[in-house]
């Protein structure tokens, strides 16, 4: 997820560590998609992480 991360332009270190940042970096990455900014990777920030397009409701 952090390589995914990555690729979105959203850069961490990719530890293989969900800790505070990478947390805050999902945050913020959800608010971008205009998703629920709770920094739980559920499907549709799966999905957008995946395509960097906003997911479809699911």
């Amino acid at each position: 997820m952090q390589k995914l991360l990555n690729n979105v332009g959203m850069k961490n270190s990719e530890d293989q560590i969900y800790g505070p940042f990478t947390q805050t970096l999902v945050s913020a990455f959800q608010k971008r998609m205009a998703l629920k900014p709770d920094a739980i990777v559920g499907p549709q920030t799966w999905a957008a992480l995946k395509t960097n397009q906003p997911a479809a409701a699911v």
